[in-house]
């Protein structure tokens, strides 16, 4: 195999040759050009406005509706998990429930702060949702991070079954589930199904 041929199943990273280049050239000249200065100076702690405001659209589209002020936009996915990791919850807990495996940087980054972590075994088949239950009722967990949809470095959904067994136990438990949604535009067919479709929700934060 060739480096043009190689598949990183290491990482699970997409092959970079197939990233649109070109296009974000395009955007980021764009961008300059119409915001200038201010792309360059300190803005809100939320964020770009104007992003703001177009991302409210866009979940419309995807039936999920909200306020912009209940939108804060990252640069990137390693800030987001940053700002949940040290923000304080309601519930004063300070465990982190994690799945093995999982996105191998955010597990550098718990050690690399010292946070308290637990763990819960994923396979193909999904969660063992009463281990689950139990870990949650035993540990004083703070947020439970989980990747929905192509999972890293598993490569599998959860289950949509699964999805409302978990969402209904979580509400009733009025615990916090941290979704990752992992390259979620990228399934072909048809519009990508969230959480929110299968089990109505408010409030759970997605990066």
């Amino acid at each position: 195999m060739t480096k043009e041929t190689d598949i990183d199943f290491a990482t699970s990273s997409p092959n970079p040759s197939l990233f649109p280049y070109q296009d974000f050239q395009l955007c980021i000249n764009q961008a300059i050009q119409k915001y200038q200065a201010e792309l360059f100076l300190y803005g809100t702690a939320r964020g770009l406005n104007g992003l703001i405001d177009v991302s409210v659209k866009s979940l419309m589209k995807d039936q999920i509706f909200t306020k912009a002020k209940n939108l804060v936009i990252t640069s990137g996915v390693q800030q987001a998990l940053s700002l949940l990791i040290d923000m304080p919850f309601p519930s004063g807990k300070d465990t982190i429930l994690v799945e093995q495996p999982t996105y191998h940087l955010f597990l550098d980054q718990l050690q690399t702060l010292g946070k308290s972590v637990s763990y819960i075994e994923r396979t193909h088949q999904g969660i063992d949702l009463e281990k689950l239950e139990k870990i949650f009722a035993t540990e004083n967990i703070k947020f439970f991070y989980t990747m929905p949809r192509f999972h890293n470095p598993l490569a599998v959904p959860w289950q949509i079954i699964k999805n409302k067994a978990l969402w209904t136990w979580l509400i009733n438990m009025m615990f916090i589930l941290l979704k990752m949604t992992f390259y979620l535009t990228m399934k072909p067919t048809q519009r990508p199904t969230h959480f929110s479709h299968t089990i109505p929700s408010e409030g759970t934060p997605s990066t």
